[in-house]
């Protein structure tokens, strides 16, 4: 594929090219059956020029490779002047004055700066060595592997350089030792090749695979077929119509069964040669088919990574999916699913986007075990090309920054999930296990393994998110007739709940405008009472419509506060009337018991239930309101002696404006009050328990986060909150 330019890579290749040039120049004068004193000098001339010309490149290879790639245009400039410059003096008589080649041996004749251009060559080649010394201090894992590779190669070589090239002809006068040096170098470049690329290298099983299936099918499937065409030819020669129809259907016969001879003759080479290798396309096959097979996406992208980890002896293999793309409903270890409000099921918000899903499969204890989790999103995967962590950090940041993730992930390398529309996801490969790299053949595969998820998967999150979109739909529908439905229950009970006391009011005030006089002390004081009480009861009706307003405009928030059982109990005992107060029966024991919850809204839960027990009760039956201390938390429970609730009408029980007129006592029910009583749980986050059977009455609980106080700390006092709510 294309890749970006690499400074660490280019001047290894310039380098690489010099010795190329070197290993030419040095054995040109075997080419000449007598070669002149002139040929050979200039031979020698060159063969320094390109000595001090690569070693330059090299010394530069080794300060990229240590800075991975990052050089100041200025610097570099710098640094190719200060070492080039003395390479050209190698084209003058000041460091080879005369060389000549005379019965199988060298004479040189140096000149006064043949000592600089060795001792030129010698440094710059040491160091590139100290920068990759540096490197393999600095590194670990393939990198610190890399640089040893890069050290063993020269360490070795650089000092047979500067013994056959420089000591034993300074000293020998003869030369006969500098032929031996340039097929040697070969070893330091490579390794340093093979340690640059060894990931990019054509493997040799790969390819003598490869050669084989395509001899095979020429063998059983092309020389067959053009002994056929051939034959066939020879027969129709006198009628080149016929000739011209049998070559157009044997084109086409090629075209088409060409791809599945090739296939076959692979599926056959890879039974003979090296059976631990895997076909790449046979394995992908297998590995998208188990993917569509299940009707979780999650399971089937789990079960193919894990088919693939185990394939290409992996520590792990997963994919990395942004949370905006929704991968449907989560299943806890019951195997039930989970609510909608379940993160991978929400729709992109500020609160989710920093998230993404992980699946896929991870080795412990040698054991291959898939996973599904949710973590943090890598801001910077999936990169902008395939990025391996071994390679040198590229020039551009983006890549350098998503290198830095996949180290912090545990990753080796990372793949674009491209779909249609754009990336939606990133294939993480960890490792492979015992030691071994990942090839060519690895590398290949797993970019065709995430080209090929990347519109499966786009193309699930979308047909998700478009049912998520129809969920919402269906909900704003649900909630607008809800709401026009509550509009009207609102007002078919404003107009039965006012009727009666508006209609006292009225009698009574009209009464008593006109026969004011005539009904005397104590029949004034009789219609007063009256309209008290149809006044108290209009108010009470108000007080439940004000407190549903509010919770239902979403403005009122918990506010926990821990405050003493005593003092709240007494605080919502003195809301009841006295005959309530003579039927309500406390059992057990609030002193020492403190609750961490809003007081305001939990006094609302508790009223409710005790109005509630009150209306569903007859006049004389006791209502009981238990305390109870309960692992850590306060149980609080209202129990009533009625007629019960039959068990199908549980569930409409908490729903606004449900009503049992049989059941209701008294009539003045609204059927807001458990209604608050839910608005109010759910806000604090509680459950309130329900049980009830017809002809036993009913029991509802609460259980509130709290405790026991220390002996030697007195309970919190009851707190006012917020003093304009309290009031209000």
């Amino acid at each position: 594929r294309p890749r970006p330019r690499n400074l660490t890579r280019f001047s290894f290749a310039v380098a690489l090219f010099a010795f190329s040039l070197w290993l030419i120049i040095a054995y040109i004068h075997y080419m000449v059956p007598d070669p002149g004193d002139v040929l050979v000098t200039w031979e020698y001339r060159v063969v320094f020029f390109m000595e001090s010309f690569g070693s330059a490149f090299l010394a530069l290879f080794g300060l990229a490779f240590l800075r991975e790639g990052r050089i100041g245009r200025r610097g570099l400039a710098l640094f190719l002047a200060l070492t080039l410059a003395p390479a050209l003096l190698n084209f003058t008589g000041l460091v080879i004055r005369h060389a000549s080649f005379t019965g199988g041996y060298y004479i040189q004749e140096g000149g006064p700066l043949i000592a600089f251009s060795i001792g030129l060559s010698s440094s710059l080649a040491l160091f590139m060595l100290a920068c990759v010394f540096i490197k393999w201090r600095r590194s670990r894992g393939q990198e610190k592997a890399r640089a040893g590779l890069i050290l063993a190669g020269f360490g070795v070589y650089v000092p047979l350089v500067v013994i056959f090239m420089g000591i034993v002809p300074a000293l020998l006068e003869k030369d006969f030792t500098s032929e031996y040096v340039f097929p040697l170098a070969i070893i330091p470049y490579g390794m340093t090749a093979y340690a640059l690329l060894r990931h990019r290298l054509l493997d040799v099983r790969l390819a003598v695979r490869r050669v084989f299936s395509y001899l095979l099918t020429i063998f059983l499937f092309g020389a067959p077929f053009l002994l056929v065409y051939l034959l066939f030819t020879r027969y129709l020669a006198n009628r080149p119509q016929a000739v011209a129809a049998l070559s157009l259907a044997s084109l086409a016969a090629c075209v088409a069964l060409s791809p599945v001879a090739l296939r076959l003759s692979s599926r056959l080479s890879s039974r003979l040669f090296f059976p631990g290798l895997y076909d790449e396309v046979e394995l992908l096959h297998e590995a998208m088919a188990l993917a569509r097979s299940r009707e979780d996406l999650r399971e089937g992208i789990r079960e193919a990574l894990l088919l693939v980890a185990e394939r290409l002896m992996l520590e792990g293999l997963w994919v990395e999916i942004p949370v905006a793309f929704p991968l449907g409903e989560e299943r806890g270890a019951d195997g039930e699913t989970a609510a909608a409000e379940d993160p991978v099921c929400r729709t992109p918000s500020e609160e989710n986007a920093g998230e993404a899903l992980l699946l896929g499969c991870r080795r412990e204890e040698g054991i291959l075990v898939p996973f599904t989790e949710r973590g943090r999103r890598s801001p910077h995967l999936p990169p902008p090309c395939p990025l391996l962590a071994w390679e040198e950090a590229e020039a551009d940041e983006k890549c350098a920054r998503a290198r830095e993730e996949m180290g912090e992930k545990g990753a080796w390398a990372a793949f674009v999930l491209h779909g249609v529309v754009g990336s939606c996801g990133t294939l993480l490969v960890g490792k492979k296990a015992r030691g071994f790299s990942l090839d060519p053949l690895d590398v290949d595969f797993l970019e065709s393994l995430a080209r090929s998820l990347g519109p499966l998967v786009e193309s699930h999150l979308q047909s998700l998110e478009l049912t998520l979109r129809l969920e919402e739909v269906e909900r704003a529908k649900r909630e607008l007739e809800e709401s026009d439905r509550f509009k009207t229950d609102i007002i078919n009970v404003i107009s039965h709940e006012f009727r009666t006391p508006v209609t006292v009011l009225y009698g009574f005030t009209t009464t008593l405008g006109r026969r004011m006089e005539e009904m005397g002390r104590e029949g004034m004081r009789e219609g007063l009472a009256h309209i008290e009480a149809a006044a108290a009861r209009l108010k009470q009706v108000l007080d439940k419509f004000l407190t549903v307003s509010l919770l239902r405009s979403g403005k009122e928030k918990p506010v926990p506060v821990p405050c003493g059982v005593a003092e709240f109990l007494e605080r919502v005992l003195s809301s009841i009337s006295e005959e309530e107060r003579k039927r309500l029966r406390v059992e057990g024991g609030a002193e020492g018991l403190f609750l961490a919850t809003d007081p305001h809204l939990l006094s609302l839960v508790l009223e409710n239930l005790l109005e509630n027990a009150f209306r569903f009760s007859d006049d004389f039956s006791p209502v009981t309101l238990r305390v109870a201390e309960e692992q850590g938390a306060v149980l609080l429970s209202v129990e009533d002696r009625g007629e019960g609730i039959e068990p199908e009408k549980l569930e409409l029980l908490f729903f606004p404006f449900t009503r049992l007129e049989e059941a209701d006592k008294h009539g003045k029910g609204t059927g807001l009050g458990l209604y608050i009583v839910r608005m109010c749980a759910d806000l604090l986050g509680l459950d309130v328990r329900v049980d009830s059977a017809p002809g036993r009455g009913s029991r509802f609980a609460v259980r509130v986060p709290g405790g026991r106080v220390s002996l030697h700390d007195e309970p919190p006092a009851f707190p006012r909150v917020n003093p304009e709510r309290d009031a209000s």
